[in-house]
């Protein structure tokens, strides 16, 4: 039995994504309801319009060039080949899309569908996700994945000389045991504060392991960075919850600057172990 081409055109509204279908001049000869909830047009006005109306106007000359080079090529393309792209909106504004395209044969010639989905709440979701996973969620600094990012970025910069601290937050265990993870972790957030207090809002700032914290400063040399110990120091001396760190820094004057946390994590550790020495028993 052959269906009404009436009940394909309503499938064809029904679906939650804008469905197009356009011609081998790339002009658009079906245009489904959810078109106007994507891009604000009424369906039946795109009708006849080149499928550029759709693309933003910075990026139409090279949407051109990306259709003329696949009008050559007759191979089919999977519905699953996505891509990652913006559309225009009525009104001028965009909107970041999925889309599908897969090419057609019939005997009124060749066709392109083209599923597009407003993906903003999928960008929003991601963005937000990414966010997070710079974020330490106890204590507020940035994550170990965010330093280990900034690392690398900074290795390639300009940015050097970059001076790395690395701190260990001293006792934590003993308070963990005596009196619960929960004082431990308010130990840590108090770490957090003294750090905050101490450097600049705009420096990276870190928690990179359970009771261990580092910093990456661009463009701080050795007077500077023995000024910032000094104002730890200080720091540390009048802090009320009585907060103690373990730490050591290293100056990067060049790549890699790995070798630098490296030489800041041994110094800190040495700073440790000596004040477990010098600590009566």
């Amino acid at each position: 039995m052959k269906l009404p081409t009436e009940l394909f055109a309503a499938v064809l509204d029904a679906a939650p994504d804008a469905v197009l279908v356009v011609d081998e001049r790339s002009t658009i000869v079906f245009a489904s309801q959810a078109v106007a909830t994507v891009f604000g047009h009424v369906p039946s006005t795109l009708v006849g319009q080149p499928i550029e109306v759709l693309v933003p106007a910075a990026s139409r000359e090279r949407h051109r060039g990306y259709r003329d080079a696949h009008a050559s090529d007759t191979s089919p393309r999977p519905m699953g080949a996505r891509l990652d792209i913006f559309g225009q909106r009525a009104d001028g504004t965009e909107v970041p899309l999925d889309v599908s395209l897969s090419p057609i044969r019939s005997s009124a010639g060749r066709f392109t569908i083209c599923i597009a989905r407003d993906v903003t709440e999928r960008r929003a979701l991601e963005q937000k996700l990414r966010q997070l996973s710079y974020r330490d969620s106890l204590t507020g600094l940035y994550s170990r994945a965010f330093f280990d990012t900034e690392l690398a970025r900074l290795d390639g910069s300009r940015l050097l000389p970059v001076t790395c601290f690395v701190f260990d937050v001293d006792y934590l265990k003993q308070v963990n045991d005596s009196d619960g993870h929960m004082a431990g972790d308010q130990l840590l957030c108090r770490a957090a504060d003294v750090l905050r207090r101490c450097f600049r809002s705009e420096d990276i700032i870190a928690r990179v392991g359970g009771d261990e914290f580092a910093t990456l400063l661009p463009k701080v040399g050795a007077e500077e960075a023995e000024a910032l110990g000094r104002r730890l120091g200080e720091l540390l001396a009048h802090d009320a919850a009585g907060v103690s760190l373990s730490y050591g820094f290293a100056i990067a004057e060049r790549p890699p600057l790995a070798d630098a946390v490296r030489e800041a994590d041994r110094r800190m550790y040495e700073q440790k172990r000596a004040s477990r020495r010098s600590t009566p028993a």
